[in-house]
């Protein structure tokens, strides 16, 4: 199945830990770091697992080694920044993702910054603004409870990995789907709803993230001979 994603498009994404929420993150942007650059708002401090290894030297960073920084560099392809709470510094950093326009920002998980009822300045300004600036967005969350009322309502796009069984129901309505079908979700599949042209949520198998891995390295070795 095509997923076309657009920079004025939010998606959102959810599922317990370890239900493949953080690799379909990874295929996801992938993809679009072909096309534009990418910001990974990474608070869990966990994108690259136990051992990460960073992008260095001349590299500009790549998705599977982003370039690990503390304040926003336009010059980098891929950046992953780890805040662990949300203060003056880190809002600077949205302040000049706006700023510089055309950016995909990925906020792999919302708890620690966010709560169900409160989202600061600079999340909601690229959530909401963004758009207009072709500032792309997706933001994660392990449960139902914990997304902010404005991440479901203005997203287009939702991804449903498993969840715990008191968020099936409300993960169900969210998705336009039974709650059955999120209550029978096997490792790493996934549910995907579209509400600009789907009615109802549908059952996706698990990615080949591999297979998935070695297509996209083979077309940046492609894009890079014709250049």
């Amino acid at each position: 199945m095509q997923i076309d994603i657009k920079p004025s498009e939010r998606v959102m994404i959810m599922g317990k830990t370890g239900s493949g929420k953080t690799e379909w993150e990874r295929f996801m942007l992938r993809r679009i770091a072909q096309y534009m650059p990418v910001v990974i708002v990474d608070p869990k401090m966990f994108w690259l697992g136990d051992n990460p290894e960073w992008a260095t030297g001349k590299s500009s960073g790549t998705i599977d080694h982003p370039r690990l920084v503390k304040w926003f560099n336009p010059k980098y392809w891929v950046q992953c920044v780890q805040p662990d709470e949300y203060d003056t510094s880190f809002e600077k950093f949205l302040k000049n993702i706006l700023r510089n326009k055309y950016i995909y920002t990925c906020f792999d998980e919302t708890d620690g910054l966010c709560t169900a009822t409160m989202v600061p300045t600079g999340i909601r300004k690229v959530w909401k603004q963004g758009r207009v600036l072709k500032v792309g967005a997706s933001a994660g969350s392990q449960t139902y409870s914990g997304i902010p009322r404005i991440f479901k309502s203005q997203a287009e796009k939702f991804v449903l990995f498993k969840v715990g069984d008191e968020d099936i129901e409300d993960a169900a309505a969210l998705l336009h789907c039974l709650p059955e079908e999120v209550a029978n979700l096997g490792d790493f599949e996934w549910m995907y709803y579209d509400s600009a042209s789907m009615d109802n949520g549908i059952w996706m198998p698990p990615i080949d993230l591999e297979e998935e891995k070695k297509i996209i390295q083979l077309q940046n070795r492609r894009r890079k001979n014709v250049a």
